[in-house]
């Protein structure tokens, strides 16, 4: 008896093979964020899918006060879309919020206050 070995998907015609084996069987990714806020303020902090030719998608929200922690998800988005956790301060006028692009599973965040010259007034640092 002969057993084959597999061989390595390689090449583009390869890549293209496992994309669209994902885009078909509905590969999805999960997603959890915790985000500890150290910033003097309260934020709004969202999972976002970040959509190329349409608008975003908010997958999840939480109003996270001063020195507390705030969890968002478990979220399940396509494995293929980009997902990020948007951080802002609600009600600012002018208000820039800052994206970091998750990884999937459990992703944590630090929130602190910022010097004049951030944009948004505060920092975000992912925990490793």
């Amino acid at each position: 008896m002969r057993i084959k070995r597999a061989e390595a998907i390689s090449g583009p015609g390869g890549v293209v093979c496992v994309l669209a084996a994902c885009l078909l069987c509905g590969c999805g990714a999960s997603y959890r964020v915790e985000i500890q806020n150290n910033s003097g303020r309260r934020l709004l902090a969202r999972i976002v899918r970040d959509r190329a030719f349409d608008s975003d998608q908010v997958l999840g929200q939480a109003f996270v006060s001063d020195g507390e922690m705030g969890e968002l998800g478990p979220v399940d988005a396509d494995a293929l879309e980009p997902v990020s956790v948007r951080v802002s301060r609600p009600g600012d006028i002018g208000d820039l919020p800052e994206d970091h692009r998750l990884r999937r599973g459990y992703n944590a965040f630090v929130v602190e206050a910022g010097s004049s010259e951030d944009w948004s007034g505060f920092v975000v640092r992912r925990v490793e």
